[in-house]
């Protein structure tokens, strides 16, 4: 685990600083001409790599949409059919059944992220808004029931409802209020849920006695 780590992080510090470099190359060069910013990577490759490696940075960035496109289709089908279907509503399935049905799940979520994906034009803020719920959603959930004992699955339940609504509400409602400067909404939104599973979890432990099953913490729970 910690050589996992320390590879995770020097990935991650070397993929940052890259993209970084880049935007800021981009905008010094090309990006005033061009149309859409988010053309900066193919526009610069083409202007500045020989063909055939223009031919593969691309393919590269490509390849890098296509992987992680495909792997949240199949987690999202196996969320529909594992954890909704199965586990929450408890409808038994076999092999052949439960593999149509996860077929179906991708087919319509496909759809639907290509309907998304038609009417936003803007896919980098459409990224931000996803990265910006997951954070506010599931950071404090799975830092509380990492670290405390007393978490609640009912306090996290609330805390990750809350982080994911406060991110597509907060963008509608904070030029009206007039706070311009705060327009990020993943601190807000990751305060607010940390403070909701942190007071809900004591409002819960003082309603009735701890019990194992309702601790959000051990045994796979």
């Amino acid at each position: 685990v910690p050589l996992a780590g320390a590879i995770s992080l020097v990935w991650v510090v070397l993929a940052l600083c890259g993209a970084f470099a880049l935007g800021l190359a981009g905008r010094a060069a090309t990006v005033a001409s061009l149309a859409d910013a988010e053309h900066v990577m193919p526009s610069m490759s083409y202007d500045l790599l020989p063909p055939w490696l223009c031919a593969v940075v691309c393919s590269a960035a490509l390849a890098a949409m296509m992987s992680t496109a495909d792997s949240q289709l199949l987690v999202g089908s196996s969320c529909i059919v594992e954890d909704l279907v199965v586990k929450t509503f408890k409808v038994r399935l076999s092999p052949a059944r439960a593999m149509q049905l996860s077929r179906l799940a991708v087919l319509v979520l496909t759809m639907f992220a290509i309907g998304v994906s038609l009417r936003k034009a803007n896919v980098f803020a459409q990224v931000f808004n996803a990265w910006s719920a997951l954070g506010a959603g599931l950071g404090p959930a799975l830092v509380f029931s990492v670290i405390w004992k007393r978490t609640r699955k009912a306090a996290v339940a609330i805390g990750m409802v809350f982080g994911v609504l406060f991110v597509h509400i907060w963008p509608l409602a904070h030029g009206r209020l007039g706070w311009e400067h705060f327009a990020d909404p993943l601190a807000p939104g990751f305060v607010g849920s940390a403070v909701l599973i942190f007071v809900g979890s004591l409002i819960c432990s003082g309603i009735r006695p701890r019990e194992k099953e309702d601790v959000a913490v051990g045994n796979g729970n």
